[in-house]
């Protein structure tokens, strides 16, 4: 069966995005397997306002199990089920630690649209676009799960228990240093070439509000190509591009919509 314009649009907007490398049959197959809520989900306001979706089909679970002491939520993706573990506080609350449910909500959402994407980079960076707050959204990329992150949280913590009992050594120090460093150029780097390429097709497009929903389809490299091409090389590469695949025949639609 062929997908129509209209269907793939309407996918779109609920946050059903083909992935890379997924074939029209493959990403039919896959989002066939997913439940229907009636009506929009929590924080989906804040999906629309960014990212142009509003999710139906993910399911969200209340419970502490499998959460980090200082997580408010993740997302749990299997082939047939896509499921958001909520903190059981959120509940009745609506604040855990200084994250707002709605956010934490939207920032999953992010996260299960881009299920069948491969490309870490820049996704954090996209999934924290939801935040009201400028510094968890430019600063929250760097303590996503990653070996850095994890290596670099042992050793302080680690360091901070030893200093209770013994001076630390300098080489612990230096160690510290040198990997808050090298995270930190990341970050930096890649908040910086996300920006540029954030910029570039704004300019292009002509439209700000839908240049989130774009860069939320885009893989890594085209993330880093995009932030180096002019508004003309952005104008060809799409138009060459369009029937490349059904992801970017998604994003075609998006672009040519009014």
């Amino acid at each position: 069966m062929q997908i129509t314009d209209q269907e793939l649009l309407n996918l779109a907007k609920r946050g059903l995005i083909p992935g890379p490398n997924e074939t029209q049959e493959n990403f039919l197959n896959r989002i066939s397997k997913f439940p229907f809520f009636q009506g929009s989900l929590d924080g989906s306001v804040l999906t629309t306002k960014l990212f142009g979706f509003s999710p139906d089909w993910i399911q969200v679970r209340y419970t502490n199990k499998g959460l980090a002491l200082w997580e408010g939520g993740c997302t749990l993706i299997e082939e047939s089920k896509v499921e958001l573990l909520l903190r059981k506080r959120f509940e009745k609350k609506k604040k855990f630690l200084i994250y707002d449910k709605e956010e934490i909500l939207a920032h999953e959402y992010v996260h299960a649209a881009r299920m069948a994407f491969e490309e870490p980079r820049f996704e954090e960076i996209l999934a924290y676009q939801t935040s009201n707050s400028f510094l968890r959204r430019y600063c929250g990329p760097f303590f996503k799960a990653t070996w850095l992150t994890t290596t670099v949280a042992a050793i302080v913590f680690s360091g901070y228990v030893l200093s209770l009992f013994f001076a630390v050594p300098l080489w612990i120090m230096l160690i510290v240093g040198s990997l808050w460093k090298l995270g930190l150029f990341k970050m930096v780097r890649d908040q910086r070439i996300f920006k540029k390429c954030l910029n570039n097709l704004s300019h292009f497009l002509g439209a700000k509000d839908k240049v989130l929903s774009i860069m939320l389809r885009l893989t890594d490299k085209e993330i880093v190509t995009f932030s180096n091409y002019s508004a003309s090389e952005l104008s060809k590469h799409f138009k060459d591009f369009r029937d490349h695949s059904l992801r970017w025949k998604q994003i075609s639609l998006l672009c040519d919509e009014r």
